[in-house]
């Protein structure tokens, strides 16, 4: 739930265009600058898990490793559908990684200590595929909140961002696009909705543009 939360920190808010909800949109994004909000619950593990207090090093290493053992089911459905089931116990797995000693992995650059935390190999590759569409939909989902952010401040910083935007959008654009009705898969949607969101982009900002690429159409 915490990295969902962290998701819509970082993501544009949906605001309603009544002016008396303003004050309340002013506080939210004042609120989503703070530093802890820009971290989610994951990056607290390393201070538990590295704390010189051995008992609650130990209390958390116990209570991670029994993810697995006690799934964190939302409905009562969930816990009679097998897809669901699976799905569930392989994120918990994924998470246990953090749990872990042995799957961290620190190295130093000058006075900056960075951390990073491996998932064991077996668990690596199992999460190859999922980690591919993650990859795309990261992609997608950069390209829609760069499309919002110069349409809502009407202001192209630089020429070079949105030829690269247009290629993207073009490179993921397929024959068949916008010729049915909308798709119940989610990453699908998502691919269209950055390309429909970087052409009205692109139109709003620089229409001149568009018009002597022969991109109109």
């Amino acid at each position: 739930m915490d990295i969902q939360r962290l998701v819509g920190d970082l993501s544009s808010r949906f605001k309603l265009p009544f002016e008396r909800n303003n004050w309340v949109y002013k506080l939210l994004e004042e609120h989503d600058q703070k530093p802890h909000r820009k971290l989610d619950i994951r990056s607290l593990a390393i201070h538990y898990l590295f704390f010189s207090d051995e008992s609650l090093r130990i209390s958390f290493e116990q209570a991670v490793s029994r993810f697995t053992e006690n799934l964190p089911f939302r409905y009562q459905e969930e816990q009679e559908d097998p897809v669901t089931i699976s799905a569930i116990h392989e994120q918990m797995e994924n998470y246990q990684a953090f749990g872990k000693e042995e799957n961290y992995q620190f190295s130093r650059n000058g006075d900056d200590l960075y951390v990073q935390v491996q998932q064991p190999e077996h668990i690596k590759k199992r999460n190859e595929k999922n980690l591919a569409l993650n990859s795309k939909y990261q992609r997608w989902l950069r390209m829609e909140l760069w499309s919002r952010k110069v349409v809502e401040e009407n202001d192209l910083e630089d020429r070079e961002v949105l030829e690269e935007m247009v290629k993207r959008a073009k490179e993921f654009q397929q024959p068949n696009d916008f010729t049915s009705e909308e798709s119940e898969n989610s990453y699908e949607n998502s691919r269209l909705g950055s390309i429909a969101s970087v052409a009205a982009a692109a139109l709003v900002i620089d229409f001149e543009w568009m018009k002597a690429q022969n991109l109109l159409q």
